[in-house]
């Protein structure tokens, strides 16, 4: 007996072959992804949970520094045509508390640099004296987390590690219940050459280009 498959059959089966190629496809696809996440997203959630330790610690340290027993000196600085005053706080033990005004006197924002290379608190303000955001930094190994505090209640976590070149940042959005509404992957560029840390302003200080 002789099968005969008519153009109807034949089409049919075509159908159901790429059917099952896109299926693979997207398979394939999505198992990529998780691989990547497994490489990056996991590594980048556990700094952000060391780094969220560092920060409370820090606000510990910046609630009790000794002001009193202190050196204190004053500079001005100078970010987008707009000259800060800035008051510096030099404990005994070579940890700085940095406070920047604006020309109106108003708080903007407030630094402790811990000795021997940070770690960096940074608190900055609102114009109504609100925090705006809170940022911790560790010089050495170039890792930063940071909050950032939206009106209605809502928050963004973003923590970085630019000691790697690739993947290196992780973004949550939280709702204003703290729920997570998205996870996002991305790069952020790391320091150019020549820069150093000053640990008298708690960050890095870069040469500009000839």
């Amino acid at each position: 007996m002789v099968w005969r498959i008519g153009s109807d059959e034949v089409y049919e089966f075509m159908i159901s072959v790429k059917r099952i190629i896109i299926c693979l496809a997207v398979l394939s696809l999505l198992a990529l992804t998780e691989a990547a996440w497994a490489q990056t997203g996991p590594s980048l959630e556990e700094l952000q949970t060391r780094l969220q330790s560092v920060q409370s610690d820090l606000l510990d340290k910046y609630a009790y520094f000794d002001k009193e027993g202190s050196t204190v000196t004053e500079e001005q600085m100078t970010e987008e045509n707009v000259t800060y005053n800035v008051t510096i706080y030099k404990d005994t033990d070579g940890n700085i508390l940095r406070e920047i005004f604006d020309p109106t006197g108003k708080i903007t924002a407030k630094k402790l640099i811990l000795a021997g290379n940070g770690p960096v608190l940074t608190i900055t303000y609102n114009p109504d004296g609100t925090v705006a955001q809170q940022e911790t930094f560790e010089p050495v190994g170039l890792k930063k987390y940071t909050e950032i505090y939206d009106p209605d209640g809502s928050k963004t976590l973003i923590v970085q590690d630019a000691s790697q070149t690739k993947d290196n940042t992780l973004t949550t959005k939280l709702d204003k219940n703290e729920i997570v509404i998205s996870k996002e992957i991305s790069t952020t560029p790391g320091l150019p050459e020549g820069c150093t840390f000053c640990q008298n302003t708690g960050q890095y200080e870069c040469k500009k280009p000839a």
